[in-house]
């Protein structure tokens, strides 16, 4: 067993111990457990992890993973899904399944003193999924009512655009479903999806915390991932992003008086050798808000924005690392090149001391912060190892935020905003297209196209 950001008692890491929680390890015959002990709340989250999610999707079938989720929790063979929800309710326990970009996750959430139940109930969910057919037109009605309203708004199209123009459509961070890829899905496609999904696939985590100790928590981790069914499916590769050969989409909603966009590029992926550099310097150009370069100079400067923001997706997978903002469609150009002109400047001369020790201490303040609910230490501490980082990388990154020099954070700062960006816009083309000038190739997409018909690599 090892102890993953110290404990009580551990020598030389009481500074961390006081600001971030204890996680035990144990690692065996390629099966990873973690466990988060938090004795006193009568709570446990538990969680089995296994190779594939959205990776296993096909690219002509977005948004089947998250229909094959949904009947993952429908119950397994034998036993009706009203029935099954019942006995879940009676527990007051809560059963959950997803697709991650890299990996298919299934746990439960439930009271202490119901855990071994609720752990039946999961180890026979995840050994014989029935996937019942009676489930399928819900499912997908209420999947199509989400993705309709979603689309519905230009804000939230956005990031999929941006992210599918850096990327490539079928890229497990860059393909989103919509409305009428819910409407075309078929239940064969989510039952043969879904049956392959929870198999014994590496790499395998486990992941249990609340109230419970750590070797009784591998206990039962241990038991439940020998629920997994033995499988010879195959982990597919990493794929390579595949940018747009236009430099410019232009989205046309000729309702708008607003213009939204993006500019995008493919990402560091998570694990870089200068990754806590990265994290600061992007803080500093747009992720820490009024404390960010952007902010200041487009919005507090020359007000011509609300909100301005960047954002690295930090994944083992890569991403689009992305800065968007809005503005009044007539005052694109303007903004643009104010954007333009501020990451210039940035390369050319970083930032000042002032910057890196408001970095600094935001990001020593805000990782305790965000590590308070077992759910997410441990999905953080199991983020560091499947990138390939060692037993004490949240540790190390943590000491490192004091230790990494504003020379390494303006290298850093260099990486991201010296690119060839694309540039993502929706708005309305009659006032946006004469704005973009200079900036061909474009191409123009009506607002209502689906994604599966924007344009190719």
């Amino acid at each position: 067993m090892v102890v993953l950001a110290g404990g009580p008692g551990d020598e030389g890491l009481a500074t961390m111990s006081e600001q971030l929680p204890q996680v035990e390890r144990h690692v065996e015959a390629g099966r990873t457990l973690l466990c988060r002990p938090r004795p006193g709340v009568p709570l446990v989250f538990v969680e089995v992890q296994c190779g594939g999610g959205l990776l296993d999707e096909p690219t002509d079938w977005p948004g089947v993973a998250a229909l094959a989720t949904g009947l993952l929790t429908e119950g397994p063979v034998g036993t009706e899904p009203t029935a099954w929800h019942q006995r879940l309710d009676d527990q007051a326990a809560r059963l959950h399944c997803r697709a991650a970009p890299d990996y298919w996750a299934i746990g439960a959430s439930c009271l202490a003193e119901d855990l071994d139940t609720i752990l039946a109930m999961l180890a026979e969910q995840i050994a014989r999924p029935a996937m019942p057919r009676s489930q399928w037109a819900r499912l997908r009605k209420t999947h199509r009512g989400q993705q309709r309203e979603q689309w519905a708004q230009p804000a939230r199209v956005l990031g999929p655009l941006a992210s599918v123009q850096a990327m490539g459509y079928g890229h497990p961070l860059a393909h989103p479903p919509d409305e009428s890829a819910f409407r075309r899905a078929r239940y064969r496609w989510a039952d043969q999806l879904g049956r392959g999904a929870l198999t014994a696939v590496g790499p395998l985590y486990g992941l249990i915390g609340g109230d419970i100790d750590g070797q009784t928590g591998f206990d039962r981790l241990g038991a439940l991932l020998e629920a997994l069914p033995a499988s010879r499916r195959p982990v597919p590769p990493v794929p390579s992003a595949r940018p747009a050969s236009q430099r410019v989409w232009l989205m046309d909603q000729p309702q708008m008086d607003q213009a939204y966009f993006a500019l995008s590029a493919p990402a560091p992926v998570a694990g870089d050798a200068d990754r806590v550099a990265l994290r600061l310097a992007n803080y500093l150009i747009g992720a820490g808000s009024f404390n960010s370069r952007l902010m200041r100079n487009v919005r507090e400067r020359m007000g011509h924005t609300y909100g301005i923001g960047s954002h690295w997706p930090e994944h083992r997978l890569g991403g689009a690392y992305m800065i968007h903002s809005f503005t009044r469609a007539d005052n694109l150009r303007a903004m643009l090149e104010l954007i333009e002109q501020t990451l210039a400047e940035i390369a050319a001369e970083g930032f000042t001391d002032d910057e890196l020790a408001i970095a600094r201490g935001h990001g020593r303040g805000s990782l305790p912060l965000r590590l308070t609910h077992p759910q997410a230490v441990l999905n953080h501490h199991a983020e560091a190892l499947r990138t390939g980082l060692g037993a004490d990388a949240v540790q190390d990154d943590w000491d490192a935020i004091e230790q990494t020099d504003r020379c390494a954070v303006n290298a850093a700062a260099r990486r991201l905003v010296d690119q060839d960006f694309h540039l993502a816009v929706i708005g309305p083309a009659a006032t946006v297209r004469g704005q973009l000038t200079g900036r061909q190739p474009l191409a123009e997409i009506e607002f209502s196209t689906p994604p599966h018909r924007w344009p190719a690599p």
